[in-house]
């Protein structure tokens, strides 16, 4: 028996949910099959879902076909639009995708940290770090954004500022493994220059 468009986007959705991308894109593409097509909002989960297996060009093929999406959410598109360029290696254009999202939506982390990814990638710290520093105003993830700026205090050997950066993500979330384990590296850096 096979699934009706709405069972396959509710699995779509609960695969989305657990990080099961080909599950994602199997059960998105089996929906549009049933003849209903895809809101936008789906269409940019099955590009994101491309681009976490690599599937690059795909990704691409479905951001251009995206025609209609509400113009509040004209920033998630660009979001999207900066990690399939990011993952692509395309760091200025992730860039410039980036910038525009975070001039659409300054309110949201979101943009904040993926344009953070895309300086540093091209090895541009210190405007990453101001990007970030800026991030901390929005709303939303923060933990996020102080786990990332510490990543880029780390990267240039700014370890107290990297200290202090890992020590605020724990203290929003003082279970998150990764800040943990970032803050232990940068302690032990610390340890040991103070001993040289």
């Amino acid at each position: 028996m096979s699934r009706t468009f709405d069972e396959l986007i509710e699995l779509a959705n609960r695969a989305d949910n657990d990080d099961r991308p080909a599950t994602v894109i199997e059960s998105l593409r089996a929906a549009s099959a049933c003849g209903a097509g895809l809101s936008s909002r789906y269409e940019l989960m099955l590009a994101d879902n491309l681009r976490a297996v690599g599937r690059i060009t795909e990704a691409r093929r479905v951001m251009r076909e995206i025609r209609e999406f509400p113009e509040d959410k004209a920033w998630l598109v660009n979001v999207q639009r900066g990690k399939i360029e990011h993952d692509a290696g395309n760091f200025q254009d992730a860039a410039y995708c980036l910038e525009t999202a975070v001039e659409q939506n300054p309110k949201s982390t979101v943009p904040y940290v993926y344009l953070a990814s895309a300086y540093s990638a091209m090895q541009q710290y210190e405007k990453a770090i101001g990007v970030l520093k800026t991030g901390l105003v929005a709303e939303g993830d923060r933990d996020e954004v102080y786990l990332n700026l510490g990543y880029k205090y780390r990267a240039i050997g700014c370890y107290q500022e990297a200290q202090e950066a890992f020590q605020n993500a724990l203290e929003i979330t003082p279970d998150y493994e990764e800040a943990a384990v970032a803050l232990r590296d940068v302690n032990s850096a610390l340890d040991i220059l103070r001993r040289a």
